[in-house]
């Protein structure tokens, strides 16, 4: 017989990870009228432990129509990880780590080294798993996010510019479906769901419970390096930060001292005023060993909106142009000042990562140069909830947004 999985109402909860209307006292967001309530939380919630009992949560909802959320570690900046009146399964049980170094691959085409992980895993214990085995793999950078939603979405972390995202380390996934079918997904089996659970979403199409994952000789070392610049007066500031892999302290001096004369030419010196950083050499896990502490305040509410740029949108155009568009993106809601943030994770990695092992993903990251995050809406935390999706979609969809819009029509990033 199956096993028996009691689906029991969820009366009260204070996940601190996750935007509720259930809030203590003290905690951001709080407000005393408000009372106690389950808001947007699930009301039936399975702790898994195997595909069977996931299978036989999904049937159940499914035959009920009752809606599905999927938990792994409930990161989910879109609060896809929960949702009202729903049936949440839980995946954090799925912690198994297992390293192939001669995987054989299934379309029949050789081997490969692969650690074979369950989706409960977060990216903190594979990152340690896999430093005893002296392998590295592609993964976010805050160790406690979990595998299963940042490999849906694509994910990008600080091998990515030379590796491609995380979605693209994947040879092949456990996948219960919302019928309670149990299907290996591969590039020889089941390719369909296999394309689509590379990047187009966490819990689109199914519960995955198990990923194989590329991994990838461990770096030499890590060299940092960067600069920052300023003006006297009230005005843009900026710190820029790089990381290399396998290289020295002279190249990375080299690179730094040619961006900053880059600065040099389009700039007077009264106008900015650039300080160089000096470069520093790192073993790769003294550099990248998880912290679980780093993510550690909770509660915080913010908004932003994102775009990846590439040529097209950073050199196809007159700096001019250029320049009023940044100028515009990083003007604040409040005038107070705001944050315009450049990560590096596109390039040569997204880029040259073979057509086969792309999946869904935004086709945007195979041609971008930077993901720009913008972070100069104002959020009321206290205010009352029924307004909270209206106030959001007029500053990430109007304002903010059309900034943005402008330097990236299709190149929008839902973040993981």
């Amino acid at each position: 017989m199956p096993p028996t999985i009691q689906l029991g109402r969820k009366v009260w909860t204070t996940p601190f990870s996750q935007t509720t209307l259930v809030c203590p006292p003290g905690a951001e967001g709080y407000t005393k009228d408000r009372g106690c309530s389950i808001g947007a939380l699930p009301q039936y919630i399975v702790n898994a432990t195997t595909d069977q009992q996931v299978a036989t949560a999904l049937r159940w909802a499914t035959e009920r129509n009752i809606r599905i959320v999927v938990k792994g570690t409930g990161h989910d900046l879109s609060g896809r990880s929960t949702g009202a009146y729903s049936l949440s399964i839980w995946t954090h049980n799925f912690k198994h780590v297992e390293h192939q170094p001669k995987w054989l691959l299934p379309d029949g085409s050789g081997t490969a080294d692969v650690v074979i992980c369950g989706s409960g895993n977060t990216w903190g214990s594979v990152y340690n798993a896999v430093h005893a085995m002296n392998r590295s793999v592609v993964g976010g950078e805050d160790a406690t996010v979990g595998l299963g939603g940042l490999i849906q979405n694509g994910g990008h972390g600080l091998l990515s510019s030379h590796y491609g995202l995380a979605s693209d380390q994947v040879y092949q996934v456990t996948v219960i479906t919302a019928d309670g079918r149990r299907l290996v997904a591969n590039h020889k089996h089941n390719v369909d769901i296999f394309w689509a659970v590379r990047g187009a979403g966490g819990g689109q199409f199914g519960v995955i419970t198990e990923f194989v994952l590329k991994t990838h000789p461990v770096p030499t070392n890590v060299i940092t390096g960067g600069f920052y610049f300023y003006q006297d007066s009230p005005g843009v500031a900026a710190s820029v930060g790089l990381v290399g892999f396998n290289t020295t302290t002279e190249a990375m001096d080299r690179k730094v001292q040619k961006m900053i004369s880059s600065f040099a030419n389009v700039s007077s010196e009264n106008v900015l005023k650039v300080v160089n950083q000096t470069s520093e050499a790192y073993g790769y896990w003294a550099y990248t060993k998880p912290n679980f502490l780093s993510s550690a305040s909770c509660g915080s509410s913010s908004l932003m909106s994102s775009r990846l740029l590439g040529r097209r949108e950073l050199s196809d155009i007159s700096m001019t142009d250029l320049a009023i568009y940044l100028r515009q993106a990083s003007t604040s809601q409040s005038g107070t000042g705001s944050m315009l943030l450049f990560g590096l994770q596109g390039g040569p990695g997204p880029a040259n990562t073979p057509q086969k092992m792309r999946g869904s993903v935004l086709p945007a990251w195979r041609s971008a140069y930077l993901h720009a995050m913008s972070y100069g809406a104002s959020l009321n935390a206290t205010a009352d909830s029924r307004g909270a999706a209206s106030i959001w979609s007029s500053l990430v969809r109007g304002e903010f947004g059309t900034r943005l819009e402008e330097l990236g029509t299709k190149n929008r990033l839902l973040h993981e």
